[in-house]
């Protein structure tokens, strides 16, 4: 009897035990999951601040957004160009010196023909 007293708690210890490790695990996943949401929201919230920045320059000074622009491509070297820049456009006039006129995304919120 007090065999089956011991072999019952030591079962009851055991199931005690597994259920701790499978929420443990579960819980574990789950993080892994959320953290891994706050990295790609981390990125397309760089992304959107880069075009944001883009933007900006080209309203101050549009040799600094070719500057800008340039040095983009430089280090993201491969990446697809970036944020609203698809990758035909990787050769456009943008990025030339002397290229006088303004990006598409310039001329459509300023009310001037794109090009």
């Amino acid at each position: 009897m007090r065999l089956c007293v011991r072999l019952g708690g030591l079962a009851v210890l055991l199931v005690g035990i597994a259920m701790a490790l499978v929420y443990l695990r579960t819980e574990t996943v789950c993080a892994g999951y959320r953290l891994h949401g706050l990295f790609r929201e981390k990125r397309d919230l760089e992304k959107s601040c880069k075009q944001l920045e883009l933007t900006v320059a080209g309203y101050k000074s549009p040799e600094r957004l070719r500057q800008e622009v340039q040095e983009w491509r430089v280090a993201s070297d491969g990446a697809g160009g970036g944020p609203g820049f698809a990758p035909a456009q990787r050769g456009s006039a943008l990025a030339e010196p002397g290229a006088g006129s303004p990006p598409s995304f310039l001329a459509e919120r300023s009310g001037a023909a794109p090009p």
